[in-house]
């Protein structure tokens, strides 16, 4: 399933958007670039591509950091098979340092995945168009043009859809992804100007969803928060299942006085609230939400994890990532972990233990 997606810059086409099926119902979907034959030199068609899993691929402004999972019988194990962080040094650009990271690594013969900023695209809450697949993409992109703040004629469109709430009254939703057209140009020529094999590009949202699927709780309802660089994204879960996604454009800054601080986890247990609140009345036959994981964070987090246990009474727990991965060698910081944690989310994506 899918459709044809055009970028005009760069005069291609992504062959199709295909769905990431996460059982046991089908359509969690990512923006998936089918590039191969438009991007990769000539030089590589001739190399054997490794059997190794996808290579997650973080882009920062800080640096480019690594993360590949081993490989089972099942698809991607719990064993970080390759972790490298590269800071950016004075002098040298992405496009030096992605070129370098391909050589060292030999990513030149593994395909990656790169997962976009939160700044680069936009989740949009709308009604699912009853009509044709073939027209979706069309309908969905008239939808949703006056509820994102940049142009939609050119931006890259998919969409996922989630457990659909009580009640036959209720009219069906997706969420869509509108991504600007210019951020997939910049990815995309990064990486094909790097000699490396971009295969997917992914969205926090899912990469977040990867990693909750590995939480011993993961069979009941639960909220996860993280933290990104102009955001926080709250996400609710439950067997397997996204139902709903929140994010607040605020970010936690350590150099925020004590007011501002107060006033942004007002707003985060504001939203948590609403959040759970709609999971209990839009899900009749759904449990109530039984844990509040936080994800690693750069700024600290003790204050709001005070605050949300003195307001909200459901157990709140910060997550340990050394508790669902193993890791070869030594744990990296947890500004590392937060920095990267959509990236690591992302190396876990199932290609069916194929690249």
């Amino acid at each position: 399933m899918g459709w044809s997606l055009f970028f005009t810059p760069l005069r291609i086409t992504a062959k199709s958007l295909f769905f990431l099926n996460i059982s046991p119902y089908q359509p969690l979907v990512h923006i998936f670039l089918n590039l191969n034959e438009t991007f990769e030199p000539m030089a590589l068609l001739q190399k054997k591509q490794s059997s190794q899993g996808l290579t997650a691929v973080g882009i920062h402004s800080q640096g480019i950091t690594l993360v590949r999972m081993g490989i089972d019988e099942n698809g991607p194990s719990r064993n970080v098979e390759l972790w490298a962080h590269h800071p950016l040094t004075r002098g040298k650009s992405l496009l030096n340092l992605l070129g370098q990271l391909s050589l060292d690594y030999g990513l030149d013969r593994n395909h990656c995945v790169t997962v976009l900023d939160d700044q680069d695209y936009k989740l949009v809450l709308t009604d699912f168009p009853d009509i044709p697949a073939e027209e979706l993409q069309s309908a969905l992109r008239w939808q949703i043009k006056k509820q994102v703040d940049f142009p939609v004629h050119g931006a890259a469109i998919d969409y996922f859809e989630f457990p659909q709430p009580s009640g036959a009254a209720e009219v069906k939703r997706l969420y869509a992804v509108v991504a600007k057209n210019e951020a997939i140009t910049q990815r995309v020529e990064l990486f094909a100007d790097a000699g490396m094999r971009l295969r997917v590009i992914d969205i926090p949202e899912i990469a977040q969803h990867n990693l909750v699927k590995l939480l011993p709780g993961a069979d009941k309802p639960l909220a996860m928060l993280s933290f990104h660089r102009h955001s926080i994204l709250i996400s609710l879960h439950y067997g397997g299942f996204i139902y709903l996604v929140r994010r607040i454009y605020i970010a936690l800054d350590s150099q925020a006085g004590e007011d501002a601080l107060s006033g942004h986890y007002q707003q985060i247990i504001l939203e948590l609230q609403r959040s759970t609140e709609y999971l209990e009345t839009h899900y009749v036959d759904c449990p109530a939400v039984e844990q509040i994981v936080l994800a690693p964070s750069q700024m600290p987090t003790q204050g709001l994890m005070e605050h949300l246990q003195g307001i909200i009474d459901i157990p709140i727990m910060p997550l340990d990532l050394s508790q669902i991965l193993s890791w070869e060698g030594k744990l990296p910081t947890n500004e590392l972990l937060a920095r990267c944690f959509a990236t690591i989310g992302a190396a876990l994506r199932d290609e069916g233990g194929k690249a």
